[in-house]
């Protein structure tokens, strides 16, 4: 039986204003500022859960954000599974 690589932990996003770069949130915190002029504080919204995969060593979510602003942006999860 191979061994299978560890996962790494992501958190990504992608804003839906048109620029597709994945971002890590430290960019994508730069982009908000000096594309959509937002600050962190002014990041007020909903989000809504579109996808869970619960898969073999790892957890993903992606996730669809509406800010008050009417910006969207979505944001994709991994996470390594943690053994007890």
């Amino acid at each position: 039986m191979a061994k299978r690589e560890p996962i790494e932990p992501s958190n990504i996003f992608r804003c839906s204003c048109g620029d597709d770069r994945e971002m890590e949130f430290v960019d994508f915190k730069g982009h908000l500022l000096a594309a959509h002029n937002l600050k962190p504080e002014q990041l007020k919204g909903t989000k809504q859960m579109m996808m869970h995969l619960n898969g073999d060593g790892f957890h993903s979510y992606t996730y669809d954000w509406t800010l008050e602003s009417g910006l969207k942006f979505r944001q994709f999860v991994t996470r390594p599974k943690t053994r007890p």
